[in-house]
This record gives structure tokens, C-alpha cells and sequence, in this order.
């Protein structure tokens, strides 16, 4: 497996001081390049007849794949592995097998020349499943399908459309997990599914030119440097470079996205390398296995550059596809640069696309949901929920047709006002009625990543400009009317990078951030620019090299909380924590813990809230850290209601503003092909973590409630969007007796 490497500018996207989320909903988040690779494959070799195994807690596949025929003098100690083309089709067979999975294996068969990829021919098989193609039919990737332990041989016939006479050109094969495998519901992911890596196997020799020439433009980029945080000096490394290349392929909303959604047929997306040896790329985007046109190419290519991250952005332009795609890139080197690079190329997780302006073949009406009835816009619908104590304060969020698939931030705004922001507008509404009273657009740059902070009288929203890699603070009043702009990085004298990681007090005063080494923390007055303080937290944590993920005031501003991780170390699920207090200008306290969420630190005015975090190999215990900043000691709280290990509630505990309650959410049905069907949302008792109200939320929603209290506690806001309904956005109100 490749080696981990942790994150160090991670996404910026506050969402709700108490809330429930898919994932749970980060109070602080930040995202930057994060160099993970897919945590469930391990590989062992990359030679002809290579074992696979592919697995996590609850799948395990293993194959064999590699080809056994056509190749000649195959020697990889001495990369002497070649094919002629002599102007004849090329035949080569491929070996493939399954190595005793209960239900035998589908896998995809790719070739690529000079990372162009290679329409082919399936001539022969002795696959005993069905499911081949015609002979005669070009396949950009063929399917294969083998019983338990059956393994075949499969030859495959081409033309390249590449390469001219005397050149030598890469070969690389891919195998495709489970390359039929397509989600049908917008909460579904690929998971392990079309895992694949393009490996170099060997090379081409070209005695004739290939009869036709694909057309792969280079391609404007533009570039930043690696971060510091990212190098590793050692024995071996004496400059600490990213030997490795890395690559990235999202909207610029995060490094890694699991969906994406068409609009009008089209969406923005980004291409990023960065570390290695500087090379030549080419770059092709698939849809649905095929490769798509990128302004006006089936491939590009883009040159890395020296300890430099380089972005193409671009436009995906698919029209006339269906309601849900695969989408996935290939990023190859080509001439010399597969022996230049440790690494052979990527095969890009694939991402669930979207398609709005298509039909949902699986969408059903509430009606066929025993016990509910069909929605319509403008309709309050009492019975979706309990009624037990529950007002829906739906109708303007309906009238004004105010509709979204993530809720980005829910919260008080006073007493008598919520604040609610989607991507596209920033509301305020009445806490009563529901009514909208005001609603402006969020004139986000596209791509952003934005946090909100709530601050006396208001709201606070930081908001980074991905491609032109600045940061700005914008400060609102309780009317939603804008009172101040500011740039933290100017304010605070950060001249290189900028991580966009800071916090700002609930007075709104005062705000903390990262300098560039990504270990100490500045603390500064807002209004004067004034210095306050500057704490090293490295040397609290001598033996390991920690990096700060996320800040957050707490205790009426006099506390200052941080949560990271070791970048040294491989593992990804080692954390670290503490508390500094301002008045005495100090780390108070300081601890570790596995598997704690490094982007979300949660504060009451007398506690800090470590919730722990989805992860990947599941290592969560179903717990979350809670700090008394008066006694400044520490608890561990349990929670056991858990659906599935994939759905823990202790992934979305959250704490009220004076920490006399704590929210938890369940899965109560676990997904269909609508949504999520049923959720239970608990408040708890904080002292006694007695279970207080229980709240059944029943319906096709498209991600967890999202929930804040009022300032007082006395009241609790539910804000969800309805999947089947037009991602129509409710939103409930539960006065606590």
C-alpha cells in the first residue's frame, strides 16, 4: 500500500454548533492537499500472475491478473519487457482469477500505451460466466466475470493510436474491481468498487507508426508550492522532497469527493500533481468507462513541475446522461517519465455524477412508504414527524422554493432569529414563524471553502478562494447587514502560506490561526491587528512531529482549544489535543487519543467537545472526549446506539452553548434507494446522560438533521433536506419542557 500521508490545510466548511451529519458536521474545517491513498488495497507485487487483495472490515477480494502471452524477453529486473508493432494487430493474453471469494469476482481489463488509452478486442476467453461482448466490439474496458477460484485467460487484440516508428513507448495494463457496480442513490459511494491501478508492465517497440495519432494539447496550469509540512527529511531524503508524485481529482471543494452533481449538463472540475521527478502527464476523464471530450480532446496533457503542486481547471461539458455516472480520471506519465517516477501513474477514485436534468429511475413517492403520504411543494406535512412536541416551521422555507442538498450551517442568530446558509443564499429567519426575513446570495467565489463562526450578535463566515489561494473573514450583524471584511493573513503578517486554519472568538474580537509551520499558533485583536500572544505547541509534544488540523475558543473566549495529528508517523487514526489558557498564556493541558475528529472541536462556555471521527478501518470505541475547562480535567462519555458500525452515534454528538444537553443521532432504517429513511435524535441530560427526548425523524432525506439551540437552551431547531421532495429544505422546532 502506499504510504499515508496526513493532511495539512484541511477543508474549511463550519457547519452547526450542535448538529447531526452524514459525516459529522465540522465546526471548523479546513482542506488542502491530502496525500491518501486508497486505504483497503494492498499490493504485493506488480509482475506478471500479481496477487491482489482488496479489503475492509466488511469485504475481502483477491484476484490474480497479468498477462502470460505476447510479451517477449520479459525480465523486470532490468524493465526489458516488450511488444513489437509491426503494423499487424497486437494479440496479447491475459491470465485473470479468482482466488476463492464466495461469490467469484468481476473484474475490468484496461490497456494503455504512453498512458493513451487502447480501444480493444476480446477474441478469445474461456470465461464459463456470461456476460461477453461480441468479439467484434472495441472496449475501451472489457468485463470479466469468473466463479470462485475459476481463473481464465483472456486475448485481447488492438491497433495503437499512439507512437511512431523507432519510438519506445509504456505499456500499462489495469484491472478494475467490480467495474458494473454504479450507485442508485445519491448517499451511496463506489467504496472499494472500480479500484484499480494502472501499472507498467512493459513497453511497446514501434517498427511502423501507429495508423492513427491521438491529439493530447498541452494544457495551462497554475502552481503553488509544496507545502513544508509535507517534507520528509531523513537519511535517505536529505532535502525532505515529496519523492512520490500525488494526485487529485475534484471539483475544489476538497480533495477527495464521493459525488458531484451536473448542472445543465455541466460541472468545474480541477487536475492536480504535484511531487516526483517533473514529467509529462496524460490525462483522460471517463464517464460510464468511456472517455469524455475535454475541450475538444479525449486527453491532455500536463507537466508537473519541480516541488511545485500544478491545477488544470476545467469544465466537464456531458450532456444527455443518464441520472447517475461514474466518473474517474487516469493520470499517466509518458516518454520517459514511468522511468523517471516510483510510481507508474493513478487511476483516480471514481465519484458519483449526478445528472439533475435526468429522470431517477428508483425515485418512488412517499405513498409507497407504508403510512406516508405524497409530498408536495408548498404543503406542510405534520405528519412526517413526531408530533410529539415538534412545530414545523417549514412554510417560507417552502414558499420560497429554498431547496439544497447539504445544509451547510444552521445556528442562532438572537432570541428571536435563526441564521441558515446553503451554497447558493444566506438566510435569516424568524424563530417563531418560521418566516424568511431576510435572504441574500452567499457571492462565494467557485471554487470556496467557507467556515462560520457564531459570534455575540452575529455571525462570522471565513471564506477561501480556492484558485486564487486567499482567505477572507466576513463579519455580519444580527440583521445580516455586512460590518466588516477583513484578511487574516494580511492581519496577521503571514506573507507565504496561508492555511486558511484560524478561529474566531464568540465576543468576535479576537481571532487565532496558524503561521506557516503549522504548529504555532497566532493570537491577535481583530480591530487593532494587535499581537496578543504566540504559542509553540511543538514543544508540547516533543517526540512526535505534530501539526495543528483545527482551532476553537472556549469559556467565554479565556481558552483557546487545538486538535492534530503526528506527521511522521504512517497511522492515520493517532491524535492529540489540548487547551491552552489565555489569561495565563500557557498549554494547560495536553493528551492523545485514537480516532478523534482532527477538523471539529465543539465548545460550551465552561467545556471543549473531542467527537470522534469517521475512519476508514472503523477503529472508533463509540466515544467522544469531554473537557472541563473549571475542574480542567476530562471524561469519557459512551454512547451504544449504534445501527451500524458504518452509522455510529458517536460520530454526531454535539453540545448545547452552556453544556447542560448533548445531541446524538441514530439511523434508525439504514438507506434505500431514496435516502435515508429514519433517523432518531436524542438529547441527553449532560450530568446525568439520561436520555431527555427522543425525536423520530421519518422520511427520504438526503444527508442527517442538522440542529442547533437557542441561546438559553430551551428550545432545539431541526433543519433537513428532503431527497424525494426537491431536496426541499424543513425546518422543525422542539421546546424542551
Amino acid at each position: 500500500m502506499k504510504k499515508n500521508i496526513k493532511t495539512i490545510l484541511l477543508i474549511v466548511s463550519l457547519l452547526s454548533l450542535v448538529a447531526c451529519s452524514q459525516k459529522p458536521a465540522e465546526d471548523t474545517l479546513n482542506n488542502s492537499p491530502t496525500l491518501l491513498p486508497n486505504p483497503f488495497v494492498e499490493r504485493t507485487s506488480s509482475g506478471a500472475g500479481t496477487e491482489e487483495s482488496v479489503s475492509n472490515p466488511s469485504f475481502h477480494f483477491s484476484y490474480n491478473r497479468g498477462p502470460i502471452a505476447g510479451f517477449e524477453n520479459c525480465n523486470h529486473d532490468n524493465r526489458d519487457c516488450y511488444i513489437n508493432f509491426s503494423g499487424d494487430p497486437i494479440e496479447v493474453v491475459f491470465g485473470l482469477g479468482d482466488n476463492g471469494n464466495s461469490d467469484g469476482i468481476e473484474l475490468g481489463l484496461a490497456i494503455f500505451i504512453d498512458g493513451a488509452i487502447q480501444p480493444h478486442q476480446v477474441i478469445k476467453s474461456t470465461q464459463s460466466s456470461e456476460g461477453l461482448r461480441p468479439v467484434d466490439e472495441l472496449q475501451y474496458l472489457s468485463t470479466h466475470k469468473m466463479k470462485k477460484n475459476e481463473h481464465i485467460e483472456v486475448t485481447i487484440r488492438f491497433i495503437p493510436v499512439t507512437g511512431k516508428k523507432g519510438q519506445t513507448l509504456s505499456f500499462n495494463q489495469m484491472v478494475m474491481l467490480y467495474p458494473s457496480y454504479l450507485p442508485d442513490s445519491p448517499d451511496k459511494y463506489f467504496g472499494i468498487m472500480h479500484d484499480a491501478h494502472p501499472y507498467d508492465y512493459g513497453t511497446v517497440r514501434f517498427l511502423e507508426d501507429a495508423p492513427s495519432q491521438i491529439e493530447s494539447p498541452d494544457v495551462q496550469v497554475e502552481s503553488q508550492p509544496i507545502p513544508e509540512s509535507l517534507k520528509r527529511v531523513s537519511e535517505d531524503n536529505p532535502t525532505g522532497r515529496v519523492q512520490n508524485p500525488f494526485y487529485y481529482f475534484n471539483d475544489g471543494s476538497g480533495d477527495y469527493i464521493a459525488r458531484l452533481f451536473l448542472k445543465n449538463g455541466k460541472a468545474n472540475l480541477r487536475i492536480q500533481i504535484g511531487g516526483g521527478v517533473e514529467a509529462s502527464y496524460r490525462v483522460s476523464v471517463f464517464v460510464n468507462h468511456n472517455p469524455v471530450m475535454i475541450e475538444g480532446n479525449e486527453s491532455f496533457i500536463i507537466k508537473s513541475a519541480y516541488d511545485q503542486i500544478v491545477t488544470y481547471n476545467f469544465e466537464l461539458d456531458a450532456q444527455g446522461l443518464p441520472r447517475f455516472n461514474s466518473l474517474y480520471a487516469t493520470i499517466l506519465p509518458i516518454g520517459d517519465g514511468y522511468l523517471l517516477n516510483p510510481e507508474s501513474g493513478n487511476k483516480t477514485k471514481s465519484i458519483l455524477l449526478i445528472n439533475e436534468d435526468a429522470p431517477w429511475a428508483g425515485e418512488f413517492s412517499r405513498a409507497s412508504i407504508p403510512g406516508q403520504e405524497t409530498s408536495n411543494p408548498g404543503t406542510i406535512i405534520e405528519s412526517h414527524f413526531s408530533p410529539d412536541g415538534l412545530q414545523d416551521l417549514s412554510s417560507g422555507l417552502i414558499d420560497n422554493h429554498i431547496s439544497s442538498g447539504d445544509i451547510e450551517y444552521l445556528s442562532n442568530m438572537s432570541d428571536s432569529s435563526l441564521f441558515l446558509a446553503t451554497a447558493e443564499k444566506l438566510l435569516l429567519i424568524d424563530a417563531n414563524s418560521g418566516k424568511i426575513l431576510k435572504a441574500i446570495p452567499s457571492g462565494f467565489p467557485s471554487p470556496s471553502l467557507t467556515s462560520y463562526y457564531k459570534i455575540r450578535d452575529g455571525i462570522a463566515i471565513s471564506i477561501t478562494d480556492v484558485v486564487a489561494n486567499t482567505t477572507h473573514v466576513r463579519l455580519f450583524d444580527s440583521d445580516l447587514q455586512e460590518i466588516k471584511k477583513i484578511n487574516p493573513a494580511s492581519l496577521l503578517g503571514i506573507e507565504k502560506i496561508f492555511s486558511g486554519t484560524c478561529a474566531i472568538s464568540a465576543s468576535g474580537e479576537i481571532m487565532a490561526c496558524l503561521d506557516n509551520s503549522f504548529t504555532s499558533v497566532i493570537v491577535a485583536n481583530i480591530d487593532t491587528g494587535t499581537r496578543l500572544n504566540t504559542f509553540d505547541i511543538s514543544n508540547e509534544f516533543k517526540k512526535i512531529s505534530f501539526r495543528i488540523s483545527s482551532l476553537a475558543f472556549g469559556g467565554n473566549d479565556k481558552f483557546l482549544a487545538f486538535v492534530g495529528y503526528d506527521a511522521g508517523s504512517a497511522s492515520s487514526d493517532q491524535t492529540s489535543y489540548g487547551i491552552i489558557d489565555l489569561d495565563q498564556n500557557r498549554v494547560v493541558f495536553t493528551n492523545s487519543k485514537t480516532n478523534l475528529n482532527e477538523l471539529l472541536i465543539q465548545v460550551s462556555s465552561s467545556q471543549m467537545l473531542f467527537v470522534e471521527k469517521k475512519h476508514f478501518f472503523n477503529s472508533s470505541d463509540g466515544s467522544v472526549l469531554l473537557f472541563d475547562l473549571a475542574k480542567q480535567d476530562e471524561r469519557l462519555i459512551g454512547f451504544t446506539h449504534d445501527a451500524t458500525e458504518d452509522y455510529r452515534e458517536s460520530f454526531t454528538i454535539r453540545i448545547s452553548p452552556k453544556g447542560q444537553y448533548l445531541t446524538g443521532c441514530q439511523v434508525q432504517a439504514l438507506p434505500r434507494s431514496d435516502g435515508f429513511i429514519s433517523f432518531i435524535l436524542r438529547i441527553y441530560d449532560m450530568n446525568t446522560m439520561a436520555i431527555r427526548k427522543e425525536i423520530s425523524l421519518n422520511g427520504s432525506f438526503s444527508v442527517f438533521p442538522n440542529v442547533t439551540y437557542t441561546s438559553m437552551e430551551d428550545s432545539i431547531f431541526i433543519a433537513l433536506s428532503e431527497w424525494s421532495n426537491d431536496r426541499q429544505i424543513r425546518l422543525l422546532k422542539y421546546t424542551i419542557p
